[in-house]
């Protein structure tokens, strides 16, 4: 039997919930859906807009909860900025850290030795062609970060020499830091980063920012992505579905069923439906002709669907 996309005349799953990722595949960037908080990207683009015209750092902090997007939400923030600068794809350096280590009482510190490597370990890297040899002597000094109470300083002042490597506009780097554990990453980046043009994006799970994060933190562009509501479910399975055809089930039924969710449990259940009916519907010939309306697949009642067979579509069990 087919796989329950190709027998819909699609290449890959319309419902993948992969990570969009713009700053490595461009094309990704036509996939982001203004639904929830993704609606906000402009003014996002706005906020990096100031900040490079006025030669400072940008900070975005994106908060959500599970399966919200957040981090296509920041691989779409340091796309933004490499296109604002004008930046060519392969003379930016995006940086994408792994979740925070949480093995001993320097959460910090730990975090910025591992960014430090990262930076290191690209910028040599000859492809890219960065003239950086001359400046980076310092860097290589620096790397293990020892001193727990200075090493932000230090490692801005060589920031600040490394920079001087770099042949704005057409050349720069990004940091994305995935799920951080505390707020002190984004403080500590602050001083770090304070005199060197870059983007940091942070993402963050619900709860681990204070409430009052965004007031006290005004030089942060504070994103916010939550659950979708019934109109924007459908928005979204429509939008990724495309216009070949109908889908083969009713997402004004599927809708209601799937708000108060995040885009990625959406694209679970979604997706989940169409193995479910591939399965009950083996075709027995190749797909017709796609002039044809759907004789063969039976438009999906949704009204037919228990909410313990949606709950289990939505958190990917089979």
């Amino acid at each position: 039997m087919p796989e329950h996309y190709e027998r819909y005349g699609f290449v890959q799953n319309p419902f993948d919930r992969k990570e969009l990722d713009p700053v490595e595949r461009p094309i990704d960037m036509g996939s982001l859906v203004a639904i929830d908080g993704f609606g906000q990207l402009q003014s996002v683009e706005q906020y990096l807009q100031g900040r490079i015209g006025a030669f400072q750092p940008a900070f975005v902090v994106i908060e959500g909860g599970s399966d919200s997007g957040m981090s296509s939400a920041a691989n779409a923030v340091l796309a933004k900025y490499r296109d604002i600068q004008g930046i060519p794809k392969d003379r930016f350096i995006a940086l994408k850290m792994p979740l925070q280590p949480t093995f001993n009482n320097h959460l910090e510190l730990d975090l910025y030795r591992e960014w430090v490597l990262e930076f290191y370990d690209r910028a040599t890297d000859t492809s890219l062609g960065l003239n950086l040899a001359g400046v980076l002597t310092n860097f290589q000094n620096i790397r293990p970060l020892s001193n727990a109470t200075t090493w932000h300083y230090d490692l801005r002042g060589v920031l600040a020499q490394v920079q001087q490597g770099f042949v704005p506009p057409n050349e720069g780097f990004g940091t994305r830091f995935r799920q951080i554990k505390t707020v002190e990453v984004v403080n500590k980046a602050k001083v770090v980063f304070r005199a060197i043009r870059t983007v940091c994006v942070f993402t963050a799970v619900v709860g681990v920012l204070p409430v009052d994060f965004s007031s006290q933190n005004v030089d942060v562009h504070f994103w916010k992505l939550g659950t979708l509501t019934a109109t924007e479910v459908e928005t979204l399975v429509n939008s990724r579905w495309g216009t070949g055809s109908n889908l083969p089930f009713d997402p004004a039924k599927f809708g209601p069923f799937c708000a108060g969710r995040g885009v990625g449990a959406v694209l679970k259940a979604a997706d989940g439906l169409l193995q479910s009916m591939a399965r009950a519907n083996p075709p027995i010939n190749p797909w017709p002709d796609p002039n044809d309306t759907w004789p063969v697949d039976l438009r999906l009642d949704c009204r037919k669907i228990t909410l313990p067979m949606l709950e289990a579509l939505a958190n990917g069990w089979k």
